[in-house]
């Protein structure tokens, strides 16, 4: 008589100790991809942040944030004061334009890239210093800003006398570049 061998009972028990490794795969996986979603819906939130700040700072003039009568935008001024080296002037103008835009419960760092060094210099750091010194999501957004100070026109004593056709070039004085610089603003939350 030829014997028979039975692997069935081996198979169940096989399948016994897979089954639950199997339900804690699906079960992990479910749960790290609800947190994975969240975690990207706060990380474009942050970016839109950085980049509407950045977009914001570029578009707004300085006699539109009541800073001054200048039509330069916040931007280029304070690419002309970091250029200049007065960087607590690029400070106060950064917060008095951008400050009280920003969501309470987010932190941001406005810096530049110093060329000679290759080091990142801060110029503002404001927000919600919780979130700063430690972020669930840190983005940037960089940006390369060639400033031009503003052209002008001097005229001569007995300007009514002239007519603007006839004016020497000489009364034409042209705005210099100022920069490039690369500036960044990091957003926390």
């Amino acid at each position: 008589m030829a014997r028979k061998k039975n692997n069935a009972f081996i198979f169940t028990t096989d399948s016994f100790l897979v089954l639950p490794l199997i339900i804690l795969a699906v079960s992990t996986f479910i749960s790290f991809s609800v947190t994975l979603r969240e975690n990207t819906i706060q990380h474009e939130y942050a970016y839109m942040l950085a980049r509407d700040s950045m977009n914001y700072l570029s578009e707004l003039t300085m006699e539109g944030a009541g800073i001054s009568m200048s039509n330069s935008t916040v931007l280029d001024t304070v690419v002309y004061d970091v250029m200049a080296g007065h960087l607590d002037d690029a400070n106060s103008t950064i917060a008095a334009s951008l400050d009280s835009h920003m969501p309470l419960s987010t932190g941001y760092v406005v810096e530049y890239k110093d060329l000679s060094s290759g080091d990142w210099v801060q110029v503002r750091r404001a927000g919600n210093q919780a979130k700063l010194s430690k972020p669930i999501i840190q983005v940037s957004e960089l940006r390369i800003i060639t400033a031009l100070t503003q052209p002008s026109i001097s005229y001569s004593s007995n300007c009514a006398q002239d007519t603007m056709c006839a004016a020497s070039a000489t009364r034409y004085v042209a705005g210099q570049v100022v920069g490039p610089l690369v500036l960044r603003i990091r957003v926390f939350t």
